[in-house]
């Protein structure tokens, strides 16, 4: 049995899942998990940690169920939660355990602790003591988001450009997972190439272009360093510069999903009024529909389109 904590965002879970062409029956919900007797095919963004059953656990032998473990592994450091035992309790216990054992435990964790506690490397682990469906269980984290490497594609790759907006990682991963059975990826809008470095670490094959040629260094320079640093293979067929409202039928040859964070307006300050606003999302509104008209008038085969459209808040008020 596997346990997956969805951060009670059972929607996103739901669409990866379906993507994959997952029988949702399989997969009960509860709290901010999910249960199922199946190991995902692949990992899902909306996935945050996967844990592994090890076993049901008496009440009366928790204690001794929880020193078995640590005894019997070589971690530095163990993680633990549980939505059965308060945090007091579980501390107590825990102190209990440390009196008969030396390890270092922690009760409270994240990602970020978790991966920077050395789990990649097997120095650590969490301890998951959860009830459900009136028994009690003992799962071992398994997986986890890997905030290292998520770094990677964000503000650790050699070329970052914030004024023009950056594709969170996270979201760009959820999006190529929508299609995950896609031929060709074509990000026309690929900035400092987020979604292109994500397609070589899940194996797609991809295209992306941009209309600043400085962007297109950049991003080949991007894709490198996370080939060379993740030992990838580059899937990326070409970055070419080229105005998205332009594109030609040579360019979207081979492409079946175009997935990308599209153009974002001129950054703002924050000191805009509500009538340049409106002006602004208006131009932006006609950008789109020319990006669209354009697509439909060069492109005869089947073409499916992700993209995420810009949204200004200002003085409490949204702007679409």
């Amino acid at each position: 049995m596997y346990l997956y904590d969805i951060v009670d965002d059972r929607k996103q879970f739901n669409i990866e899942a379906t993507s994959f062409k997952l029988n949702l029956s399989n997969y009960k919900y509860f709290d901010n998990y999910v249960v199922s007797d199946e190991l995902l095919p692949a990992k899902f963004s909306s996935v945050r940690m996967t844990y592994k059953l090890i076993r049901e656990v008496d009440q009366a032998y928790i204690l001794e169920t929880l020193e078995d473990f640590v005894k019997n592994n070589s971690y530095k450091k163990v993680f633990f939660h549980s939505n059965y035992l308060t945090d007091k309790k579980l501390k107590d216990l825990l102190f209990s355990l440390k009196k008969r054992l030396k390890f270092h435990f922690d009760t409270t964790s994240n990602t970020f602790k978790i991966t920077k506690s050395g789990f990649f490397k097997g120095k650590s682990t969490q301890l998951n003591l959860i009830r459900y469906s009136g028994k009690l269980y003992l799962f071992n984290l398994i997986d986890c988001d890997n905030v290292s490497r998520l770094e990677m594609f964000d503000y650790k790759k050699p070329f970052r450009e914030q004024k023009q907006g950056m594709m969170p990682p996270k979201l760009a991963w959820f999006m190529i997972n929508i299609f995950n059975e896609a031929k060709c990826l074509f990000d026309p809008f690929c900035g400092t190439g987020t979604t292109l470095m994500l397609c070589n670490l899940l194996g797609m094959n991809s295209k992306g272009s941009d209309i600043l040629p400085e962007n297109i260094t950049g991003t080949n320079q991007n894709i490198d360093y996370i080939c060379n640093k993740l030992s990838l293979e580059n899937k990326v067929e070409s970055v070419d510069c080229i105005d998205a409202l332009k594109l030609t039928s040579k360019d979207l040859d081979g492409v079946d999903f175009i997935c990308t964070e599209g153009f974002l307006g001129k950054p703002k300050s924050g000191k805009e009024s509500a009538k340049d606003i409106i002006t602004e999302v208006n131009n932006l509104s006609d950008f789109y529909i020319k990006f669209f008209k354009n697509l439909s008038e060069v492109k005869n085969q089947p073409l499916k389109v992700l993209i995420t459209f810009p949204l200004v808040k200002s003085s409490g008020k949204l702007y679409f």
